[in-house]
C-alpha cells in the first residue's frame, strides 16, 4: 500500500497544481481528495510498518524517534523549501519535482524493507547469522 500510495502521489502531483490553479471549486476539491487518497494509502499502514522495523525491546523508542524527527524535518523544511522553489523559479514545476522525488524515495524505501509476516518480532531488526 505504501508503494502504491507513493507512486500515486508522485504521479498525481503533476495534475494537482494544474487543478488547483484553475480556481474552480470542484476541481480544487478533486485535486485535494485524490491527494488525500494517496496520502491515506501510505499513512494507513505506516504505524504497523514502522513498529515492525524494530525489536520489541526498542520498538517504542525507535518508532517514536522516527515519527518525531521526520515530523520536524518534513514539517518544517518542506514548506520552506516549497516557498523558496516558487520564489526562485516562479513556477510550481520545481515543487512538483521535489514532492515527486520524495515520493520516489518513500516507494524505494518501502520496496527494500523486509517483510515481517511470520517473523519473530521480538527479534526483528537483528542480523541473521549464516552458519
Amino acid at each position: 500500500m505504501t508503494v502504491a500510495g507513493a507512486i500515486g502521489a508522485a504521479v498525481w502531483m503533476f495534475a494537482f497544481f494544474g487543478l488547483v490553479d484553475t480556481r474552480n471549486t470542484g476541481l480544487v476539491v478533486l485535486a485535494v481528495l485524490v491527494g488525500l487518497l494517496c496520502h491515506a494509502a501510505m499513512y494507513g499502514v505506516q504505524a504497523s510498518w514502522i513498529c515492525e522495523l524494530f525489536q520489541t525491546r526498542y520498538r517504542y523508542s525507535g518508532a517514536s524517534l522516527g515519527y518525531q524527527l521526520s515530523g520536524i524535518v518534513g514539517g518544517s523544511l518542506a514548506p520552506a523549501i516549497a516557498v523558496w522553489l516558487l520564489r526562485t523559479f516562479h513556477s510550481t514545476v520545481p515543487i512538483q519535482l521535489y514532492v515527486a522525488f520524495g515520493c520516489v524515495v518513500v516507494a524505494a524505501t518501502a520496496m527494500v524493507t523486509r517483510e515481517t509476516k511470520g517473523a519473530d518480532l521480538a527479534r526483528a531488526g537483528e542480523r541473521e547469522t549464516v552458519v
